[in-house]
C-alpha cells in the first residue's frame, strides 16, 4: 500500500472540504444515528452516559483509520 505522504500530495481544495465532511459526518453523525435508531426500537443499545461519549470517539477512530486512506487510496487510482 501507498506512503500516506504520497496519496495527500496533489490534495485540492475540493478533496480536503470532502475529508472534513467524512470526518464531521463520522464524529457528528455516527451518534446521532445511533441515538434515534436506539429510541425508535430499530437497534437495541443501550443509551448510557458511557456509551454516548465513546461513540463519536469510534466514529471518529473509524474515518480516520479506514474511510480517509480508502477515500486517499481510490482518488490516487483515479488520477
Amino acid at each position: 500500500m501507498a506512503h500516506l505522504s504520497s496519496l495527500t500530495q496533489e490534495l485540492t481544495k475540493q478533496d480536503k472540504r470532502k475529508i472534513a465532511t467524512i470526518v464531521l459526518v463520522m464524529t457528528i453523525g455516527l451518534p446521532v444515528y445511533v441515538v434515534f435508531m436506539s429510541f425508535t426500537g430499530i437497534i437495541d443499545v443501550p443509551m448510557t452516559p458511557f456509551f454516548l461519549g465513546l461513540t463519536p470517539i469510534i466514529g471518529f477512530v473509524m474515518s480516520l483509520l479506514a474511510i480517509i486512506p480508502s477515500y486517499l487510496l481510490g482518488n490516487k487510482m483515479t488520477l
